[in-house]
């Protein structure tokens, strides 16, 4: 669909002068008509072309039912604003009738063969693709898509644009919060709410407009463009819009779930993970190519969706839905969400997990989450997150995303909170030791049965509650996880901080243990959580196993 105010584009300096309807800008789907002096009735979505001395003959003798446009070729004083019926456009141009039929059905068709362009272009896997396509009828501007924590997805440059956002984008992969800012504050910002487009002037003096694309009304990307003029017509606006729509239903589709992955970091992260990239030099090379968000250090995120996996290897859920679960996920949405949530990162997806680099600005740090955003966007999918461990060295990414996926395991099935989605590693480090000496004890003895790592203590404490529904051993967790504060052991568990320490002393008293002894507390809090995984994750009764030992002939 073409407007009146690309023809007039189209047109330049052919123009004498324009009568603009003012019921709106005009838009056509059809073609160019020559106009017959016996026509008399004219089509709106056509675009005509007279001289203007019949387009006034026309207009005097014959009643015209409907809105259209007319292109003129030459002048008619006669035709002023007054007597031009209601409804109509009229350009009065300096071209003879065949030369300026010639003209714009050229570019007409020029533009009708660019939108086929765009729509063959959502076939494709790379959003590269779209943003190329998008800057070949905009040569006047720069074309960049970025997602909502304004790093590039993809963009297009023109080289007459020398704009300092544009070379930092290109250069760092996203826009600075600092950049942001002072976009946004400076006397140049003007936001259309009623059309939902952002205009600015750029640092370097460039008009640029934003085009938000929104997923329920939240921005997950936003399509920009750079003009290279000194101002920013609505010609180029009008086109920015139109490309926009194609982006945004690339962005929203499920075909386009990798729309913000890059193809080397995607393909570096599985080489890494099954190890098949080990050479420095190689990893360097590679390196070279792909432009990462983290400076030195870098966290592992992880987002798992419970019955959606394609890892043979993956226990962590049991359930799974139909194939076509995968094509109803918003990708796009869920990992554009993600950018914003953590802005400097680079996201894949690995059998079907998204996983995440996130960059770590402070080595002794605990990484700050928004997590109630966080938390929302996991709850809207079903979905849960690991934040991993961190390290400086990508050799060590096979470790850190198998820690972190085991994390989603423990995570899940340890949790005390059903609301909980949000899972950090140091929370469940100690845990995934436990694991590692289940699989010994299965490997070595060929049995499950872990209780006897627990210290006999507290089995007998367990088996008192069992027996008169207490909670002795909730009790004595808290109390030396708390590291002996009675205050604040009460106050966790509501009760009189009295009642706390007859519980003490009960638990002295039926333990026969002195809990002034250090190594006795350690060896106490590491059998609580030996028991947590028994009772949790294995989903096994502990005193179950203890009255039913394994068979010493199954290690022989």
């Amino acid at each position: 669909m073409y407007t009146s105010a690309m023809i007039m584009h189209w047109l330049e300096n052919n123009i004498i002068r324009s009568h603009v309807t003012s019921d709106g800008d005009p838009s056509y789907t059809g073609g160019i008509i020559i106009i017959d002096p016996d026509r008399s009735v004219l089509h709106a979505e056509d675009l005509y072309i007279g001289r203007a001395d019949l387009v006034f003959h026309l207009i005097k003798t014959t009643a015209l039912p409907v809105k259209c446009t007319i292109i003129c070729s030459g002048d008619k004083a006669e035709l002023t604003d007054e007597n031009i019926p209601g409804g109509f456009t009229v350009i009065f141009t300096k071209m003879d009738v065949i030369p300026l039929y010639n003209k714009l059905q050229s570019r007409i068709h020029a533009f009708f063969r660019w939108e086929q362009d765009l729509q063959k272009s959502l076939g494709s896997d790379s959003i590269q693709n779209i943003a190329e396509v998008s800057a070949l009828f905009m040569k006047e501007a720069s074309v960049t898509i970025l997602n909502a924590g304004y790093k590039a997805l993809a963009s297009s440059s023109s080289p007459e644009i020398k704009d300092q956002d544009v070379a930092e984008i290109s250069q760092n992969g996203y826009l600075s919060y600092e950049s942001v800012q002072e976009l946004m504050h400076t006397d140049k910002y003007r936001h259309d709410r009623e059309k939902d487009r952002i205009y600015f002037r750029s640092k370097s003096g460039y008009d640029v407009i934003v085009f938000p694309i929104r997923f329920k009304n939240t921005v997950v990307a936003r399509f920009c463009v750079t003009s290279a003029e000194p101002s920013l017509d609505s010609y180029l606006e009008e086109l920015g819009a139109i490309a926009c729509e194609y982006v945004s239903q690339f962005l929203l589709s499920s075909r386009g779930t990798e729309y913000n992955i890059n193809a080397g970091f995607s393909t570096l992260v599985s080489d890494l993970i099954e190890c098949r990239l080990t050479d420095q030099d190689e990893l360097q090379e590679r390196l070279k190519l792909l432009p990462l968000a983290y400076r030195k250090y870098y966290h592992v995120v992880v987002v798992a969706f419970p019955s959606l996996t394609n890892d043979p290897n993956e226990e962590l859920f049991s359930a799974r839905k139909p194939e076509n679960q995968k094509e109803s996920i918003p990708w796009n949405y869920i990992i554009g969400r993600l950018e914003q949530i953590f802005p400097f990162s680079n996201s894949t997806v690995y059998h079907d997990q998204i996983i995440m680099l996130v960059r770590k600005d402070k080595y002794r740090e605990r990484m700050q989450v928004p997590l109630d955003q966080l938390t929302e966007l996991l709850a809207g999918y079903d979905a849960y997150a690991a934040i991993g461990n961190y390290s400086k060295f990508l050799t060590a990414l096979p470790q850190l995303y198998n820690q972190t996926r085991l994390t989603l395991h423990l995570g899940i099935a340890l949790r005390n909170n059903p609301q909980q989605r949000v899972f950090f590693y140091e929370d469940f480090s100690i845990y995934q030791f436990i694991e590692m000496t289940a699989s010994q004890i299965q490997q070595k003895y060929r049995t499950s049965n872990m209780v006897y790592l627990c210290h006999p203590a507290l089995i007998s404490l367990l088996r008192y509650d069992k027996k008169n529904k207490t909670n002795l051993t909730e009790v004595l967790y808290v109390y030396l996880k708390n590291e002996r504060n009675a205050t604040l052991t009460a106050r966790q568990l509501f009760i009189h901080r009295n009642t706390m320490l007859y519980k003490i002393n009960k638990i002295e008293e039926l333990t026969g243990e002195d809990l002034n002894n250090p190594t006795l507390r350690e060896r106490l809090l590491l059998s609580y959580h030996i028991l947590e995984y028994i009772e949790k994750y294995m989903k096994e009764d502990v005193l179950f196993l203890k009255r039913n030992p394994p068979d010493p002939k199954s290690s022989s």
